[in-house]
């Protein structure tokens, strides 16, 4: 249980009197003397264990992310895009990053569409989902000369609004590129034809606050797109908005770790400068962001995501979820069950049909969602 600043407690004491001392200690020990009362223990939750997707095998059993649609579930691992349907079959098994591509941990950006960075690191390639052969390659140097390589350090390096538009980040390097600073950012439009995929440069704009690291980079911590809406933060602890055809707006003092929605909330997870957890949160209608701040804990570095209105975190083979109360500043977390999967590591969480998804490293693991929401027992 945590409990952010902004809610305060009052201790009070107060001085017993000798005599109700010995008075309370008299009636204890009268309890004491009576007859023996059976403890009846609280019967412990049954742990289900986890269970292996039996067609997911061999060298594709290293699953990095999971995309639910109505009627599909897409998965991405080990160089291989498939697909499950309705019935939970494995229907669709393509190999999509050849030698010399890299999947990002979150290659995704929409229900239509995902990214492979191309060897040269500046490049990138987009792809339908349902034809990966659809696709059209993308040259940030081309932009601008000064872009060493697509910016990205931890979360996603690029998100797609509501409006078919891309946001992506560039890396400057200082040594090479001398007086130049900032981060560049490049909006891009996609254009769709049955035979094609077209991309277009809409605008560009940049972020300058924030220092340059030991080797001359400013690193985007992520960049997430909700409606027609890009948010991004940068390892310098500013948190970004930016909407269409303005220029990029500071939130607050915050280094994005992840957002999620849930119940049409919009959620931001990350950190101050000193390592506070910090919690910002945007209600349904609401112009002005909130945020909430816990302390120095390590929450922040998980990840989150949100299975049916619930909110889970995992990191290595564990899985909690995190409850706040109404006014957000109080967090309750209990630790899931995680039978089976202790010898693996979660790197994706995905419901899709009744059933939730977890991709490891092991395989394609899943339960029940009526199952899913089990406590792990206290030791």
């Amino acid at each position: 249980m945590f409990v952010s600043d902004d809610s305060s407690q009052y201790p009070c004491s107060m001085r017993t009197p000798t005599i109700f001392r010995f008075f309370w200690v008299f009636l204890i020990s009268l309890a004491g003397c009576g007859p023996s009362q059976e403890v009846i223990p609280t019967p412990k939750p049954e742990m289900k264990a986890w269970q292996l997707h039996p067609e997911v095998l061999l060298d594709r059993r290293l699953q990095i992310q999971a995309r639910a649609t109505k009627d599909r579930m897409w998965l991405m691992g080990n160089n291989y895009l498939l697909s499950l349907d309705t019935g939970h079959r494995l229907v669709s098994d393509v190999l999509v990053a050849p030698l010399g591509n890299q999947l990002w941990n979150r290659s995704f950006l929409s229900n239509d569409y995902f990214a492979t960075e191309l060897e040269d690191q500046y490049a990138f390639s987009l792809r339908r989902n349902d034809n990966p052969d659809k696709q059209v390659l993308v040259n940030l140097r081309e932009l601008d000369s000064t872009v060493f390589q697509l910016n990205s350090y931890y979360n996603p390096p690029m998100a797609i609004n509501s409006r078919g538009q891309i946001l992506v980040g560039g890396w400057v390097n200082a040594a090479s590129s001398p007086g130049v600073t900032g981060i560049p950012l490049f909006v891009l439009q996609v254009a769709e034809t049955d035979d094609s995929l077209k991309i277009s440069l809409d605008r560009r704009t940049r972020v300058n606050e924030g220092l340059v690291n030991y080797a001359g980079h400013n690193y985007l911590n992520g960049i997430y797109a909700f409606g027609d809406t890009f948010y991004f933060s940068n390892t310098e602890n500013r948190f970004y908005r930016l909407l269409h055809d303005q220029e990029p707006q500071l939130l607050f003092p915050f280094s994005l770790v992840h957002m999620f929605k849930k119940n049409d909330t919009l959620f931001a997870i990350g950190y101050q400068q000193d390592f506070t957890l910090g919690l910002g949160f945007l209600p349904p209608g609401a112009q002005q962001w909130q945020t909430r701040y816990f302390g120095e804990l390590d929450n922040g570095f998980m990840r989150y995501e949100s299975v049916e209105n619930r909110i889970v975190i995992y990191r290595g083979s564990q899985l909690w979820e995190i409850v706040p109360n109404a006014n957000y500043n109080y967090l309750t977390i209990n630790e899931l069950n995680n039978l089976g999967l202790d010898q693996t590591t979660i790197h994706d969480i995905e419901f899709f049909q009744g059933r939730v998804y977890i991709c490891t490293s092991r395989g394609l693991y899943f339960q029940p969602i009526e199952d899913f929401f089990t406590f792990k027992p206290e030791p």
